[in-house]
């Protein structure tokens, strides 16, 4: 009876643990240098930590060779590519090479930003036979001319990282500019309002968000840190990316959980 116990207490740990077991993607990418430069792209984008919130995400991934078409691009550019490469559900190879229909649209992670126009958050993978994979913008008359190489790495069913053979950039992402807040409108009566009464001017604020180091610059070519960090973003968590907070409190929330199972499984155990 008490060995039964035993195991059942160890067991239900074990599981609970392994099911709240949080990825980080640029760990997982450090293991591999010929893809550093995709890993930096994923960091100084802020995608990184995007990625990590997700709870089934696939990334493809490019190695140093094929990210040259990045090069001089602005940051905006940047980041809409790379989110791209970022399926929304997890594809491994196996997956991609027993398609029932031979041929799926992707969603990705472009497409949950609202900046997409069209089919441009999506790609279309097709498995020509052979175990060839195709993949592509999803838009239409765009050109499918990346292949699926090789798994990279995986973790569970949560994030799977795959290799294609190049950058997947749909047409007309380069034209898309940042969706600006829309102006806040104010009621207002008939009359039209009183002239403000005069104030004694201020001298001009010296403080940093005056500064023209502020401004926003394009990301920095692979290699090379970023001159300026984007303000409106998370910080930055000790391995260089941007971790959400809604990923810090569903792993908060994991751990409180599995802290009362094993206290349940505790007290039942001495109980007995």
């Amino acid at each position: 009876m008490e060995s039964k116990i035993i195991f059942f207490f160890l067991a239900s740990f074990s599981i609970m643990v392994w099911s709240c077991g949080a990825f980080n993607v640029t760990t997982m990418l450090d293991k591999y240098p010929n893809f550093n430069n995709f890993n930096q792209y994923l960091t100084e984008t802020r995608l990184a930590g995007e990625i990590n919130s997700r709870g089934t995400v696939t990334v493809l991934a490019v190695d140093n060779g094929g990210m040259g078409a990045l090069s001089g691009k602005s940051k905006d550019v940047i980041k809409s590519v790379m989110a791209v490469h970022i399926v929304l559900d997890y594809y491994d190879v196996k997956k991609f090479t027993t398609l029932e229909k031979k041929t799926t649209k992707l969603t990705t992670l472009f497409q949950s930003t609202g900046m997409a126009s069209g089919e441009q958050g999506f790609l279309n993978a097709t498995d020509t036979g052979g175990k060839t994979v195709m993949i592509g913008s999803a838009v239409k008359n765009a050109p499918q001319g990346s292949n699926l190489i090789s798994a990279v790495a995986h973790e569970g069913y949560d994030i799977s990282i795959l290799q294609i053979s190049s950058l997947i950039i749909p047409p007309g992402v380069e034209s898309i500019a940042p969706k600006a807040a829309p102006p806040s409108h104010q009621k207002h009566g008939k009359s039209p309002a009183a002239a403000p009464s005069p104030r004694k001017l201020l001298p001009p604020s010296n403080s940093p968000s005056d500064s023209p180091s502020d401004s926003p610059s394009a990301l920095s070519p692979p290699g090379v840190s970023p001159s300026v960090p984007e303000t409106d973003s998370p910080a930055s968590g000790p391995n260089g990316e941007g971790d959400s907070s809604a990923a810090t409190t569903a792993r908060e929330a994991c751990l409180g959980f599995v802290m009362a199972i094993i206290s349940a499984n505790l007290f039942f155990f001495f109980m007995l």
